[in-house]
């Protein structure tokens, strides 16, 4: 059992009118953040809610759902914070599975006034976080934190992140993924603000609120280029763009390359960062993902599977009844390799099939395709196929929505022609923007529902531009 003084608690003492969060309407002090907690913490402790409970909510980009997280902590309970897009069907299922206490509604908190404040001591050790993975290439899973994962990245991410007491992150993440929460740890294990704008559109956000910390997937990172936005004057104001979640292409980089852009490497299991690299790690016709944060470590299989294991590996896979803890090296199911000490990610160990007796990597494909001039992203599937056992057939998002042949002809110079995919579809807009990124099983799903079962299994899908 390690004991600390709460995050909020310390900066209250150390930096008590330092701005924690920032919204349009409000701003709070740590002082005044620190005195919420204590108000919340009466209100909550009024329902029963005590240390090692699993309380379950629906969790907005809110400063409400900053404030309950945090409460949660200092009681010692356990935060499991659902996606506000689930269905009830799924948010039931869900707190029915995580056997959930309570199930708290963040439009009924209420803040009692306190005199006597609940000892801020936390323990580091204890669980904080039970969270929903996405689910990206199969079944989703319950992913079990404790505090002191968070604080291993954190605390191993300050420095190289350019993290400071007068740093002001924008929060354009969600707080149910472990990379909202990752921001918020961040930030206030440091001093620093977390901003919180509601915007869709985080680049108009940078000057008016004065932002030095952001982080974005590549396809925010694409549509900066469409925004009336001066590019130097947004590196002059920003210190830190933090990409992640998907494949980016060598020659987006390059033309935002102004900004001070870091990439990473990392998953829910390992509390968002495993490595992190910078524009000057790139190499010709490679993205290097950098080397890991200083409380990780990593190694490559015989496979080439990546093995990592550190302070901020999980705990974890909560099963309905119990943790099912995790090997000391944790299999990540990631293909890699490890290049004058860098990292550079090959793909998903279970994503590969084969194709005519060829082995067919969807992400090579994939990346093929997001270096075509005006596709900003792209996933690639494999289709049952009676002659080769399977085909490649992608999905993607082409803002010059060229037609499936035009797309083929660009790739044909880049790959050889059986890995060039049979079928090319517009992603389906009830999926976009859905997660921090696209889900492949609900992309698999939808596929199929446009065919009848055995045609899909039996036959090849003709080519189609649109959906």
């Amino acid at each position: 059992m390690v004991k600390m003084l709460c995050p909020i608690a310390l900066q209250a003492k150390e930096n008590p009118t330092a701005l924690a969060i920032e919204t349009t309407s409000n701003s709070f002090s740590y002082q005044e953040l620190d005195k919420l907690l204590s108000q919340l913490i009466k209100y909550l402790l009024s329902l029963g809610v005590n240390k090692g409970a699993r309380i379950a909510f629906i969790a907005p980009t809110e400063c409400k759902t900053i404030i309950l997280l945090l409460a949660l902590l200092r009681i010692g309970a356990i935060a499991c914070p659902i996606n506000p897009k689930f269905l009830p069907t799924q948010i039931h299922d869900l707190t029915q599975k995580l056997k959930a206490s309570h199930f708290i509604n963040l439009d009924t908190l209420v803040f009692i006034a306190n005199s006597h404040q609940v000892d801020p001591i936390i323990d580091t050790e204890q669980l904080f976080t039970f969270l929903t993975t996405s689910g990206s290439s199969g079944k989703s899973k319950v992913v079990c934190h404790t505090f002191e994962n968070y604080l291993s990245s954190a605390l191993a991410t300050h420095l190289p992140l350019r993290l400071s007491k007068s740093s002001r992150w924008l929060l354009s993440l969600p707080l149910y993924h472990v990379s909202g929460l990752s921001i918020v740890t961040r930030c206030m294990t440091i001093g620093a603000c977390v901003v919180l704008t509601g915007s869709k559109c985080i680049w108009e956000e940078i000057i008016p609120h004065r932002i030095t910390h952001l982080s974005c997937v590549p396809t925010q990172l694409f549509r900066l280029k469409n925004q009336k936005c001066s590019l130097p004057l947004l590196s002059r104001q920003l210190h830190c763009v933090l990409v992640g979640g998907a494949y980016t292409s060598l020659s987006l980089l390059h033309s935002v390359k102004e900004l001070p852009i870091f990439f990473t490497y990392g998953m829910t299991e390992t509390t968002s960062i495993v490595t992190l690299a910078t524009k000057e790690d790139l190499q010709s016709n490679n993205i290097n993902m950098g080397r890991p944060i200083s409380c990780c470590e990593i190694k490559i299989a015989s496979d080439c599977e990546i093995l990592v294991k550190g302070k901020n590996l999980f705990q974890g896979y909560w099963n309905g009844f119990q943790i099912q803890p995790p090997s000391l090296w944790f299999a990540t199911k990631d293909l890699g390799k490890i290049l004058d000490n860098h990292l550079r990610i090959i793909g998903r160990k279970d994503r590969l099939f084969i194709s005519g007796g060829e082995n067919i990597q969807p992400e090579e494909i994939e990346q093929a395709l997001c270096s075509i001039k005006g596709i900003i992203s792209a996933t690639v599937l494999s289709k049952p196929d009676e002659e080769f056992g399977h085909r490649p057939i992608a999905f993607i998002e082409d803002i010059q929505q060229r037609p499936f042949t035009q797309v083929f002809f660009e790739l044909r110079k880049i790959l050889p022609s059986f890995k060039c995919p049979v079928s090319i579809w517009p992603y389906p807009k009830h999926l976009k923007n859905t997660a921090v990124k696209i889900s492949i099983p609900l992309l698999k799903q939808y596929l199929r529902s446009l065919f009848a079962k055995d045609v899909f299994q039996d036959t090849l899908l003709a080519s189609k531009e649109e959906v």
